[in-house]
């Protein structure tokens, strides 16, 4: 009796192509897991800055709701300087000159800080307040900032004094930006004219 004999191309599959497989199906695996998680840390990142950014328009709001001539109302010199200091890196802020009231009574009409909690993550508000000079003839191109020799709310030759109004709202969440999470708003308003403010 003879028997049928295999042919070698189909004797199965060899235990090195299985390892092989198993290599190439984890590495395909493992590439996915990393873009998922990128995926979902971009996500919180977008909806930790939305909210971010509907805290700091709140904050902005109320110190543009604010006259001019009160927007340092019982603002303490001390908490406005700790609050300048800790922020002093930020962009405009070394450009502002401080602004509080010698005159504390009560709270401030715009708060220094504040925080919110949303979704178990907590927002905290810093708002400075403080003013600036741009030359008065220079429509484009011109930043407003210090001027030497000059102080706060002195106007020096040839300039206007404006309030600048700073909402810098951070945020701990380390996966999506180690150290901490920053969002920032900026408008300057001339007081000389009334409510007339522009994002700087």
């Amino acid at each position: 009796m003879s028997r049928a004999r295999t042919p070698r191309g189909d004797a199965g599959i060899s235990l090195l192509e299985v390892i092989v497989a198993l290599l190439v199906l984890s590495i395909l695996v493992l590439a996915s897991i990393g873009f998922v998680t990128q995926a979902n840390t971009f996500s919180a990142y977008q909806q930790h800055n939305q909210v971010a950014v509907t805290v700091a328009g709140a904050a902005m709001e109320r110190a543009l709701a604010t006259p001019p001539d009160q927007l340092a109302s019982d603002r303490a010199q001390a908490d406005v300087q700790a609050a300048f200091a800790q922020l002093a890196g930020r962009p405009n802020v070394g450009d502002t000159y401080p602004i509080w009231d010698n005159t504390v009574t009560g709270a401030p009409l715009v708060p220094i800080t504040e925080t919110q909690t949303f979704s178990g993550t907590e927002y905290e508000a810093t708002t400075l307040i403080g003013t600036c000079h741009r030359p008065r003839n220079v429509v484009s191109g011109v930043t407003c900032g210090k001027v030497s020799g000059a102080t706060a709310l002195a106007t020096p030759t040839g300039h206007l004094t404006l309030y600048r109004v700073t909402v810098v709202v951070t945020w701990t969440a380390d996966d999506e930006c180690p150290g901490g999470c920053a969002y920032e708003t900026t408008s300057l308003i001339d007081a000389t004219v009334g409510d007339v403010e522009w994002v700087d």
